[in-house]
């Protein structure tokens, strides 16, 4: 019994479940990438595969300043705030787990001292995510920081908006690495009751 728990416990490990399938988290491909600097892309631009731009503009990030992964990164506030959208695959009454990074454009560091990047599912009340002045922020370092929530989808599709909370700022939170993963709650209840089992039984030999 207990060989075919400690099989069953390394299945899991070795092999969790495949994350969703969202497209192009980092940012990375898209149509006349920025390689240096960055470019304003203004609403309804499909120019970063997978993503659309909602209301307002957003700056797509080359070199400008530190990455989170990659070589590229989204600041949701171009000429003032802006919403980026993406839709990908779910499956009905399961949970996900979303994970980015949070950062904040460094150049209006001395008028804002934290940057607030919101994020909605499917178009429900947004959840608040704020980024923090340290000690040390450059462009070279941006001190990113990974925010995560979780959310049960509702349908065979996600969408899924992160925008600027700074209002008319063009100094807003930055984004990058974004990655949805589900939950595999059956899964580890059924591994947390197989450990359960092995426990009573080693009691029970003792």
């Amino acid at each position: 019994m207990r060989e075919v728990v400690i099989a069953v416990l390394i299945v899991f490990i070795v092999a969790p479940p495949s994350g969703a399938s969202i497209l192009n988290g980092g940012f990375e491909n898209g149509t006349n990438p920025p390689t240096s600097g960055f470019i304003t892309l203004a609403a309804a631009s499909t120019a970063i595969e997978g993503w659309t731009v909602g209301d307002g503009t957003v700056d797509w990030i080359g070199n400008y300043w530190q990455p989170a992964g990659g070589s590229r990164s989204v600041d949701l506030a171009g000429n003032g705030a802006g919403t980026i959208t993406t839709t990908f695959a779910t499956t009905p009454g399961q949970q996900y787990t979303v994970t980015f990074f949070l950062s904040g454009n460094y150049d209006g560091n001395r008028e804002q001292l934290t940057r607030t990047a919101n994020v909605s599912v499917n178009g429900g009340d947004p959840l608040s995510f704020v980024f923090r002045y340290f000690d040390g922020w450059s462009r070279s370092n941006m001190g990113w920081v990974q925010q995560a929530f979780s959310f049960t989808a509702a349908g065979n599709s996600t969408t899924l908006a992160f925008s600027s909370g700074e209002g008319s700022s063009p100094y807003g939170p930055a984004i990058d690495s974004v990655n949805v993963v589900p939950i595999p709650a059956a899964v580890w209840l059924l591994a947390s009751g197989l450990v359960g089992l092995v426990a009573i039984r080693r009691r029970r030999a003792g």
